[in-house]
């Protein structure tokens, strides 16, 4: 998974963090097998979350079965370690 993160500033004082990330599925290939295939992404994620990160909202697309699947609005909350 690669992704990356920013703060943004709605209001004045209010302000959230955008979460990026983009996943690929695992590849086993040889250790000397040159450069490889291009392997296009199978997840999508933006979340953006409270400005302490515990909660937030989330959408995501996953690639299943040939489509890709869409879920939007979904809460994001932080579980204890």
């Amino acid at each position: 998974i690669m992704g990356s993160y920013t703060n943004m500033t709605v209001m004045p004082n209010e302000t959230h963090i955008l979460v990026t990330a983009t996943g690929y599925p695992p590849i086993e290939w040889p250790p000397h097998g040159g450069i490889g295939p291009v392997i296009p992404p199978n997840v999508e994620l933006r979340m953006v979350l409270s400005d302490d990160w515990s909660k937030g909202i989330a959408q995501y697309k996953y690639f299943a079965n040939g489509n890709w699947h869409e879920i939007t609005d979904a809460p994001v909350e932080k579980i204890p370690c």
